[in-house]
């Protein structure tokens, strides 16, 4: 028992902790071209998810065609190369963004 006005604490003591991991999954990918008005204009046929997205882009359109030649193409970072192989006037890859991070002691 514990004095008049005093505060029973509970003791700490080591617990558990419980930590969930996540399962992989495993993803399917497609390559999809769309109009700027998001039209589907082609839909690419189905890879499993490790492949990487140019070399899906390399097997449904090889680079010794002209396939984007006439066209506005934009692409995200994951068609690295694309530049270099395929042969087109406005093939449009974002560039990699370097930020600066000021570390204080």
């Amino acid at each position: 028992m514990s004095p008049k006005g005093a505060i029973a604490v509970p003791r700490i003591t080591k617990s558990s902790v419980n930590i969930t991991v996540a399962k992989k999954r495993h993803t399917l990918k497609n390559t999809v071209i769309t109009a700027l008005n998001k039209t589907i204009l082609f839909l690419g046929r189905t890879f499993a998810g490790h492949v990487h997205d140019y070399t899906m882009l390399k097997e449904e359109f090889p680079p010794e065609q002209a396939w984007f030649e006439f066209m506005a193409v934009l692409v995200d970072l994951g068609y690295q190369g694309i530049l270099a192989d395929y042969v087109g006037e406005e093939i449009h890859i974002p560039t990699k963004s370097h930020v600066k991070v000021r570390r204080t002691l």
